[in-house]
């Protein structure tokens, strides 16, 4: 009787670790990538089901079935917290109209012309710089008691769809003000975990004026005709940047009608 009580006893034992052993040995097979590079709109399969989540929603979201998709540019962790699986997405932007101004806020104005260079025209807060591309054929620079305030880009209106799809792929579309002519972007889902707004408005009808800023620190987007105003007044105050614009609109306008 002893003998089968302990034959019985090893028995169970046996088949405890064998059982546990097979659970760990599952867990251990699990396996997904540690990290994932991916463009705007692209999507990637981690290969493996669980409740998934994003910590960053506004660059990567993720489903159950563990499919990642890039949403903006940026980057997320998406893991299962209970299985310890995560893995880091960065997410870069698929399409590219010009290269983002400078939005270090507080930087000196000699700061910014050591890295830019010469302006090829200033007043006494903003600076600009012309650049070769027809499409974005400025580039400006906002100071405030000799710190970096804003940032802005001057845009023709022939490529609007091409500005918002680049725009998009960066920040999140807010609103848009019809009245004003000003379409409203964010570096974060809402208002409120933002820092950051774009300001895309009408300059004249051949140009935006794509203007980069900190939030304002009240509860909703504020009006910024004054920040318009004092990137427009260096384009209206300098003949040579002025002239340039209107110049490049007119042979525009001329192609369009020898076509």
């Amino acid at each position: 009787m002893k003998k089968m009580l302990s034959m019985m006893l090893i028995m169970a034992s046996l088949l405890c670790n064998f059982s546990c052993s097979s659970d760990d040995e599952e867990d251990e097979k699990i396996r997904v990538p540690s990290s994932c590079q991916l463009k705007v709109g692209e999507k990637f399969n981690l290969g493996y089901q669980g409740n998934w989540v994003s910590q960053n929603p506004f660059s990567a979201t993720v489903d159950f079935n563990g499919i990642v998709s890039a949403v903006r540019q940026g980057s997320a962790i998406v893991q299962i917290k209970e299985k310890k699986l995560t893995c880091n997405i960065t997410v870069s932007p698929s399409y590219t109209l010009y290269t983002e101004p400078i939005t270090q806020w507080g930087l000196s104005r000699s700061s910014i012309i050591n890295k830019k260079g010469t302006p090829d025209s200033s007043s006494s807060t903003v600076i600009g710089y012309k650049n070769s591309s027809t499409i974005v054929p400025l580039e400006m620079y906002l100071f405030e008691d000799d710190k970096l305030s804003s940032s802005a880009v001057v845009v023709k209106t022939t490529y609007t769809s091409e500005l918002i799809e680049h725009l998009s792929q960066r920040f999140m579309p807010a609103t848009v003000d019809t009245d004003n002519y000003r379409l409203y972007f964010l570096d974060a889902e809402t208002l409120s975990e933002s820092k950051n707004v774009v300001v895309a408005e009408l300059y004249n009808t051949s140009h935006w004026l794509v203007m980069y800023m900190q939030k304002p620190d009240t509860k909703s987007i504020v009006d910024e005709k004054a920040l318009f105003n004092s990137f427009s007044s260096l384009l209206n105050s300098n003949d040579s940047l002025t002239f340039n614009i209107q110049k490049r609109s007119r042979e525009t306008n001329q192609r369009r009608c020898d076509k």
